[in-house]
């Protein structure tokens, strides 16, 4: 798990020491997290590519906690904007919920995480698309006794994740 978190950090490194308006955008870290829409005029922009999910090591899951701590990596690129309007991702929205499994009486936990697109002046910047890769924490809860299914979507991307609750 270690070495996986290095090699990201150590992939992104490239990327934030660059100072070249056309570079992939990369955030890394702590990223605000909004849970309410506001004014987000480029969203149309996004297109995710993959979102990967990694659970973090904690205090088990068990009778007294029924938090697990995630590490979200989502990528993607921003499509090209006109002029010096150079796009960036500025943070995510997220939006929790259950949704009953088609044909079934069970339901999972669905978490959707929308990369918010912002943009910057910049005189270089070219009208290109941006590859991005986002990174961030993200705690979640279980809902139930036994096994809790909680489906991570970014733009048409999921991943299911199973987490184990104990008494």
């Amino acid at each position: 798990m270690l070495l996986r978190i290095w090699a990201i950090v150590l992939r992104v490194l490239p990327f934030v020491a660059s100072s070249h308006e056309n570079d992939a955008i990369t955030v890394s870290g702590k990223l605000a997290v909004s849970y309410k829409i506001k004014w987000w005029p480029y969203q149309e922009k996004v297109n995710v590519k993959s979102i990967h999910v990694d659970l973090l090591k904690g205090k088990p899951l068990n009778l007294i906690n029924s938090t697990a701590n995630t590490r979200i990596t989502i990528r993607g690129f921003v499509a090209a904007m006109e002029g010096n309007s150079r796009p960036t991702i500025t943070g995510v929205h997220a939006s929790e919920r259950f949704v009953t499994v088609y044909g079934s009486k069970d339901k999972v936990s669905r978490i959707e995480l929308t990369p918010i697109v912002g943009v910057k002046t910049s005189s270089s910047y070219r009208s290109v698309d941006l590859p991005f890769e986002i990174s961030f924490n993200y705690e979640v809860n279980t809902f139930r006794w036994g096994k809790n299914d909680i489906v991570f979507a970014s733009g048409d991307q999921e991943e299911l994740v199973a987490l184990f609750q104990t008494k």
